[in-house]
């Protein structure tokens, strides 16, 4: 495990969440466990950023912004940046965001509100090398 987690260090996290108490906070977590983190307010300041960022492992996204959904933004980046990983955020759960087909299967979902074990865990398990 702990080698594992060695491995996941340093990757870059782009956060993206209009709401900034959230965005800050979880890239202030993200932080302090050794992720490279870059923030964007939405779907534009995202593809902007990407654009100009080589090593985005992973985009941590609302689901639901004012310019673009988080799916709709992850099809932009994958795009450019095939092997770059999504997790969404959303107050949603997985089950009525999927039955309602907003979510295809295996889609990651971080459900809001999250403790900061679970927001470490389940950016560790995406970021974390298959074997």
């Amino acid at each position: 495990m702990l080698e594992a987690a060695r491995k996941i260090k340093g990757k870059t996290v782009l956060v993206v969440e209009d709401e900034a108490s959230v965005r800050e906070l979880v890239g202030e977590v993200l932080q302090r466990n050794g992720y490279d983190v870059l923030k964007a307010a939405n779907g534009t300041q995202a593809m902007e950023i990407a654009t100009r960022s080589e090593a985005i492992e992973l985009v941590l996204t609302d689901l639901e912004m004012p310019d673009v959904t988080g799916v709709e933004l992850a099809s932009r980046l994958r795009a450019f940046q095939p092997a770059v990983k999504v997790l969404l955020m959303s107050g949603y759960s997985y089950n009525l965001l999927s039955d309602r087909g907003l979510l295809e299967p295996g889609t990651a979902l971080l459900e809001k509100p999250f403790n900061t074990s679970t927001l470490l865990r389940k950016v560790s398990q995406i970021l974390r090398p298959q074997s």
